[in-house]
């Protein structure tokens, strides 16, 4: 019989025997059967509780301020329109770089990209606290969405390669418990800390929780030597008109509507049409730089988005999706607290509490998403359910009237849209490690990622538009946060503007739910066992018969696992 090693920790070992046991491309076929053994389970634990922590302080702040938002108009006199800057800025700048940090991670590798988006996020949320005006506020955010978008797309980049294939379906429902809860709980945060402490702590409390997440990360990363050579990129190969031509692209876009849906009048304004017009040229030029780097510079320039990923019609119909369903999420995310302060008279707190059915429900559709797929990839009917979901909720939340109480209604429709998003969030995660090649996997959640929030931000300026052009119509003109947090029953015709408004966006969202199930019916593919999906059955490999087979099962396993264990512990080998 052969007998197997026990696994030798590479920390008990001298330098010259580590480099020895180091595997190599050429060592693989002398090795009959081998694994390799990944972090050890409280150092695993330890780098993935740090990459969560990220993950969810990024998008916390991405909602946080819906409960203070008329907290700070009133604190800095400043108007709906700037105040409203304190949101766009963060959103811009998140939907700007979360492709990039993506990329940037492949030439300076995961743990400095991690680190300088912890730096970053970390520095200008105490800044955006110690804020003396609006304008510092803003310049603040502005920042801090850089630092946000790089804890984002790295985690959503670094979880699935630092575990297991069979784990993967489990990770994308971690990741999407994550992503949804956050971004529901960013209200009800803001509305406790602004109730018990002051709207300060609502950026200062990243600097803390931030810098443990950061120091467990830094202290849990493995050294150099534990790695199985991943291949980091030259800093010349970054595509760096491709970056500014993307961050172009999309801020101006968004920034067109954002601005023209503030003021009315902004439509007419000189502003709108030349800022829409540039940013279609940059989509344009966009287009035709990349298609111009996949045919002529390939092998000197990494697209920032590969053309190549977009012929893959899962991946192309899977990012759709994602971009329809958080244009829907985020206009939720953000209304509803509204809602509750303008119809109902709540305070920021219980505007916070009141969207909690939304926090379970997605993070009941993230379990769900894994719980299905940990044996078929079933990600197209995750991602098919998940989008009817969100267009029944999104539907039935346009039906609430115009009463001074809470219609109990308001949260079990809260839950459709909760448990939708949950779905795709996790089945499109999980999409990314099924479907695409290992070269392709950062920038591919890169895009999954920027994707989200660019949808996302497009809802909340086609919100405050429909509000803007509502309180015209209604009112005569927006009504200042200062008239908002002193009102009182007597004020019918303010509340009833909202109402309307709030339902008009209810239905924007329910056509642009539409539009995600026709997409994702477009997205079908035939249901495959996960294992037969990646083309690899690991223990088949290792039980090849003859000398031949080994060699081609270590082979396979090689190209397999370097693909998804890029840390090394030990090596177990058989002995005759």
């Amino acid at each position: 019989m052969t007998q197997t090693s026990s696994p030798v920790p590479l920390d008990s070992l001298g330098e010259n025997e580590k480099q020895e046991r180091r595997p190599t491309p050429h060592s693989f076929h002398s090795i009959p059967t081998w694994r390799l053994v990944l972090l050890s389970t409280h150092k695993l634990t330890e780098v993935e509780s740090s990459l969560c922590l990220g993950l969810f302080l990024s998008l916390l702040d991405t909602t946080i301020v819906a409960t203070i938002f008329y907290t700070l108009g009133r604190d800095f006199e400043a108007s709906p329109t700037l105040v409203n800057w304190t949101i766009l800025s963060y959103t811009l700048a998140y939907v700007g770089c979360a492709v990039i940090y993506a990329n940037i991670s492949n030439t300076i590798g995961r743990r400095n990209a991690n680190v300088s988006a912890f730096v970053i996020f970390i520095a200008f949320s105490l800044g955006a606290g110690f804020a003396q005006s609006i304008d510092q506020l803003i310049v603040c955010r502005t920042f801090q969405g850089v630092g946000g978008a790089g804890l984002y797309s790295l985690t959503l980049v670094i979880f699935p390669e630092i575990t297991t294939p069979r784990m993967h379906p489990w990770v994308g429902s971690i990741i999407g418990m994550v992503v949804a809860i956050s971004g529901v709980l960013g209200p009800v945060l803001g509305g406790i800390l602004a109730r018990y402490t002051s709207w300060r702590w609502v950026f200062w409390i990243n600097g803390p929780i931030g810098s443990i997440a950061l120091i467990i990360f830094a202290f849990s990363w493995p050294p150099q030597v534990q790695f199985v050579p991943l291949g980091t990129r030259s800093i010349r190969r970054l595509d760096v008109v491709g970056c500014i031509l993307l961050i172009a692209a999309s801020v101006l876009f968004v920034f067109a509507f954002q601005d023209a849906g503030l003021d009315p009048h902004n439509w007419h304004s000189a502003l709108f049409p030349v800022s829409l017009a540039v940013s279609v040229f940059c989509w344009i030029a966009l287009l035709a730089w990349e298609f111009a780097t996949d045919r002529y510079w390939s092998q000197s320039i990494d697209s920032v988005i590969p053309l190549r990923l977009f012929k893959h019609r899962i991946f192309a119909t899977s990012a759709i999706v994602t971009m329809l369903t958080g244009f829907t999420y985020f206009v939720v995310v953000y209304s509803i607290p509204f809602r509750f302060e303008i119809m109902n008279l709540k305070s920021p707190l219980g505007a916070g509490l009141g969207i909690l059915p939304l926090v379970g429900s997605s993070a009941t559709g993230s379990i769900l998403a894994g719980f299905l797929n940990s044996k078929y990839d079933l990600t197209f009917y995750a991602r098919v359910a998940g989008s009817c979901l969100v267009l029944i909720g999104a539907g039935l939340l346009s039906t609430l009237s115009n009463t001074l109480q809470v219609q109990n209604t308001t949260y079990g429709y809260q839950t459709f849209v909760g448990l939708g998003f949950g779905l795709i969030v996790a089945g499109t995660t999980i999409m990314v490690s099924y479907e695409m090649e290992r070269r392709d996997r950062a920038t591919a959640q890169g895009i999954i990622a920027q994707f989200r929030i660019f949808g996302g931000s497009l809802g909340v300026a086609a919100s405050s538009a429909i509000r803007g052009a509502v309180d015209t119509r209604e009112l005569g003109g927006p009504v200042s946060p200062q008239v908002i947090s002193s009102l009182t029953p007597a004020d019918t015709n303010i509340r009833q503007s909202y109402t309307d408004a709030f339902s008009e966006s209810m239905i924007v969202c329910t056509i642009v739910a539409s539009a995600s199930v026709v997409v994702g019916v477009l997205s079908f593919k035939r249901t495959a066992v996960r294992g037969e999906a990646k083309g690899i059955q690991t223990e088949q490999a290792r039980k090849g018969q003859g000398e031949k087979d080994e060699k081609d099962a270590a082979e396979a396993v090689h190209q397999h696992d370097r693909s998804v264990f890029p840390f090394e512990l030990s090596i177990a080998q058989k002995k005759g």
